[in-house]
């Protein structure tokens, strides 16, 4: 009953700011529409020029035979996931220096059920999102993310998971809530370069492998392609497993903490 409190009250807290909500949804859809409007541009470009008598050879960005714009859209989408997902670890340092994250400490529940109802009302607030983005981009701009609603959902639950487990960890590792925001955003720049979000991951070598950036992105793909679960099993027990990980190692460092910090 507890854990279902908790998950209720961050749900309530999250979905109240409505100013959070629409720039969460607008700057991700502000994003497509600029790479959209780029991929227009670059085609009309190509048309005038083979009409002008002369052809310039253009080569598009692609991600395994997948356009630019789906490749940019489905990127925008996990950086937006691991920002919001940094939103729950916020949760956390709020409590702290609010000082009510001493009735939950008092409580007879553990840490990591704590950690878990903080998650559970984030993850629906960022699924909600998530649709809201979805529909739209595939609406206005035909961005196509899938015929499955079902496989989308797992696979954004489980970024939603492992994100915000590692942003759990650092603010478990972390006091201050300054350093711990400043390093969640450097961690999320930082993964979303190795992941290849800024340039190709070709160029990268093995180095994606390593960040949750690739493996959230390459699900999205599959699917966007006609995948199903099946062929992106090993994504989902990547993500799972990390965050199951990063989830004990953050309940471990909640331990230390005290209920009258």
């Amino acid at each position: 009953m507890i854990l279902w409190h908790i998950a209720v009250k961050n749900f309530k807290t999250i979905s109240k700011n409505y100013l959070l909500l629409t720039l969460l949804i607008l700057m991700p859809l502000m994003q497509i529409a600029m790479i959209n409007i780029i991929s227009d541009n670059t085609e009309a470009q190509a048309l005038t020029e083979i009409n002008g008598q002369y052809v310039e050879l253009i080569i598009l960005p692609s991600t395994n035979g997948v356009d630019m714009v789906q490749a940019f859209s489905t990127g925008t989408l996990v950086q937006f996931l691991l920002l919001t997902s940094m939103i729950a670890g916020a949760t956390i340092v709020g409590e702290r220096e609010d000082k009510t994250m001493i009735r939950l400490y008092a409580a007879p529940i553990s840490k990591l059920k704590i950690l878990t109802g903080i998650l559970l009302g984030h993850s629906v607030t960022i699924l909600m999102v998530s649709a809201v983005i979805m529909i739209v981009s595939h609406w206005i701009f035909h961005v196509h993310w899938g015929a499955s609603l079902i496989s989308l959902a797992v696979v954004t639950l489980s970024a939603v998971y492992v994100a915000a487990a590692i942003s759990f960890t650092i603010v478990g590792i972390f006091r201050s809530a300054k350093i711990a925001g400043g390093v969640m955003s450097i961690v999320v720049i930082a993964m979303t370069f190795m992941g290849g979000g800024l340039i190709p991951a070709e160029n990268l070598g093995k180095i994606p492998n390593f960040t949750i950036n690739k493996w959230i992105n390459e699900a999205y793909l599959k699917l966007a392609q006609g995948g199903s679960l099946e062929d992106i099993g090993e994504n989902l027990i990547v993500m799972v497993v990390m965050g199951t990980l990063l989830m004990l190692v953050a309940s471990l460092l909640c331990r230390g903490e005290s209920a009258y910090e």
